[in-house]
């Protein structure tokens, strides 16, 4: 379970929805969660997956 910047709890699993730029929770490890987002490169147009780290309390 996660709290949200306004204090409400979330129950997330792998493959759940998170965050900006279609996001989507990839690991849940012990102290961090990792989330992978999808970014675009605008040198080449491609777009790329960025993983983001979150620490968990």
């Amino acid at each position: 379970m996660v709290r949200d910047s306004k204090g409400i709890g979330h129950v997330i699993r792998k493959g759940t929805a998170i965050g900006l730029n279609e996001g989507v929770v990839y690991e849940i490890k012990e102290k961090e969660l990792i989330v992978r987002e999808k970014h675009k490169d605008f040198r080449t147009g491609q777009v790329k997956d960025k993983d983001i780290a979150k620490k968990l309390r």
